[in-house]
């Protein structure tokens, strides 16, 4: 699935939805993999194998300077408020990453 991530710390940080199938998953297996888009062409393709953990320290989306910097002018294309992205995005999740494939 799509995620609005940063690369923070050399880790991988996102912001996961309340009630997402994901969450439940990652409690069950903290293995992961994290593809990035290629060129358009099939080339430039990188995939990050990793382990992701909740990380209750992060501060909430809302309050991530870096993160608002990336992605408030999607935030507000949505109609969204700052608050309504936390309340509905509250889980901070972290992936370290443990191998790259670059194609």
């Amino acid at each position: 699935m799509p995620i609005w991530f940063l690369w923070e710390g050399g880790e991988i940080l996102f912001y996961s939805q309340a009630k997402s199938a994901r969450n439940r998953n990652l409690h069950g297996n903290t293995n992961v993999s994290f593809h990035l888009n290629d060129d358009g062409r099939g080339d430039d393709v990188l995939s990050i194998d990793g382990e992701a953990r909740f990380d209750p320290e992060t501060i909430a989306g809302k309050d991530n300077p870096a993160y608002l910097a990336k992605y408030q002018g999607l935030i507000d294309e949505y109609g969204w408020t700052g608050d309504y992205f936390s309340e509905h995005y509250p889980h901070a999740v972290r992936i370290r990453p443990t191998k790259f494939h670059i194609a």
